[in-house]
């Protein structure tokens, strides 16, 4: 056993809950740890992963409420406290207690999607001639949403971030092809099927996450009247500024 499951394995049967005092400082270092080696390096990742005998208990505790945390402060931290540049408008942030409250409500929801995902990857295993019990599939579903979730700190940066998450989205689906060949027996000539339709389930649970989130974070206002008069007249003096200077 690597020393990375060791000391997951350590933390595991030390903690009853997410954080506890100094042991929420060692949980986050090894949240780092198996982030790191996940993204630099899923295949080895996967098999330490198999090979470790936790429960879908420690996979939340220790692991996915650690991380599925990254994108809710960032994205808390990016709309209600740094704010967002509205043309015209400045930076506009939103009302505090509304966006802490939308970003609690997404971060439990993205925990339910997980274990959702989880028992659709169950149900569907056997359709391709394999099968998965729900213990590895959470850990399927869990650690390959790793980069996604890591990449979600550039929350912070609303319109940097969207494109970021896209490309960290796309690798986060090679991690999951990756770890289905270690946490299912879903023959070789059958797995880019599962995975394709089991990347369709996970998107359309996604969908629902980000429709849930979009209903309950307050949005930018839109420029009033007086925005796009001072936009026009923004306008007017620039062509003949442009005009002036061809003369």
């Amino acid at each position: 056993m690597s020393q990375e499951a060791q000391n997951l394995s350590t933390s595991q049967g030390q903690n009853g809950s997410c954080c506890s005092g100094q042991a929420c400082a060692k949980n986050v270092a090894q949240v780092i740890q198996r982030a790191k080696s996940i993204i630099l390096n899923p295949v080895s990742a996967w098999e330490t992963i198999k090979a470790e005998q936790s429960q879908i208990a420690d996979v939340y505790k220790n692991y996915l409420c650690y991380l599925a945390a990254v994108p809710a402060i960032a994205m808390f931290i990016g709309i209600a406290i740094i704010g967002v540049n509205v043309p015209f408008l400045g930076t506009y942030r939103a009302p505090f207690f509304s966006s802490l409250i939308a970003q609690v409500v997404s971060y439990g929801v993205t925990l339910a999607m997980v274990y959702a995902v989880a028992m659709i990857l169950e149900f569907l295993a056997p359709k391709f001639g394999g099968a998965v019990d729900r213990t590895s599939a959470v850990k399927l579903v869990a650690y390959s949403l790793t980069p996604a979730m890591a990449a979600g700190i550039f929350a912070i940066m609303p319109w940097l971030g969207f494109f970021v998450l896209a490309a960290a989205s796309l690798y986060s689906i090679y991690v999951f092809y990756a770890g289905v060949s270690v946490m299912t027996s879903v023959p070789a000539e059958r797995r880019v099927g599962f995975i394709a339709v089991s990347a369709l389930a996970t998107f359309v649970l996604g969908l629902i996450v980000t429709t849930i989130q979009a209903i309950l974070t307050p949005q930018p206002p839109t420029p009033t009247a007086d925005a796009k008069e001072i936009e026009e007249s923004m306008r007017h003096l620039f062509e003949k500024a442009l005009q002036g200077g061809m003369k």
